[in-house]
């Protein structure tokens, strides 16, 4: 089974555990440890020492589907998706009123357009909030919302 060799080596060096005292309190030999810090390839009874030692599941050793890169870049096509589909929705439903009223009024103007406005300044706010703080746009967005939900 392959594991995550980074949690192991966070886990190990987290608690200050050098390899070969890792292999003592788990009655694995070092050159398991060796091989599962780089390698991640371990054996049923090796997985099962490591969540013993740890206090761990055995699930927790999985490796993760996405890197951290990855993730991120899906978070940003997510959120740039998420503001394109807002903006779409708003000119089809401008189309709309004037395919079926015949014309636009100034109601509508005066509804749409501060919707515009407001998508806009979020993206921009968020955008900006993320190149300030070197995060993602979820971790912006998520920040910019914790600030407001404090008051």
């Amino acid at each position: 089974m392959n594991i995550a060799t980074e949690k192991l080596k966070d886990q190990r060096q987290g608690k200050g555990w050098t390899q070969q005292h890792l292999s003592d309190i788990s009655g694995l030999s070092l050159r398991t440890i060796q091989r599962a810090e780089t390698a991640g390839n371990v054996s049923n009874e090796t997985l099962n020492a490591l969540s013993a030692v740890f206090e761990v599941e055995r699930s927790y050793w999985q490796v993760d589907s996405f890197s951290k890169k990855e993730k991120q870049e899906i978070l940003q096509k997510g959120w740039r998706i998420t503001l394109q589909s807002m903006a779409l929705a708003q000119v089809i439903a401008l189309l709309m009123v004037w395919l079926f009223v015949g014309s636009i009024n100034g109601l509508w103007l005066k509804i749409l357009l501060p919707a515009w406005l407001l998508v806009g300044l979020c993206f921009f706010v968020v955008r900006f909030t993320s190149y300030q703080h070197n995060l993602n746009s979820y971790q912006a967005f998520k920040a910019i919302r914790d600030k407001f939900s404090q008051r």
